[in-house]
């Protein structure tokens, strides 16, 4: 899909194959029919990531789904806002 940019511009035609239009049907199903967002626990630990740049603050905040997990590393995040 990046064939053919110069200095951050196309330069031609934008081809979308059929291999495209499967992998772009498949992210919109899963992000359609997974839950995005989990709903907040106040009983749960929270992990917040950020990051910055010259021109924007970005934020998400996520929680454990197993709440079984030994470790703060084992356990699985879920994204609970950004």
């Amino acid at each position: 899909m990046l064939k053919g940019i110069k200095k951050e511009k196309k330069t031609g035609a934008f081809m979308l194959t059929d291999s495209m239009r499967g992998m772009f049907r498949k992210l919109c199903d899963a992000f359609t029919k997974a839950s995005v967002l989990a709903h907040f626990n106040p009983k749960q630990p929270i992990q917040l990531e950020t990051d910055a740049s010259g021109y924007v603050i970005a934020g998400i905040l996520s929680q454990p789904v197993d709440t079984q997990a030994t470790s703060k590393s084992s356990a699985h995040w879920h994204l609970v806002a950004f």
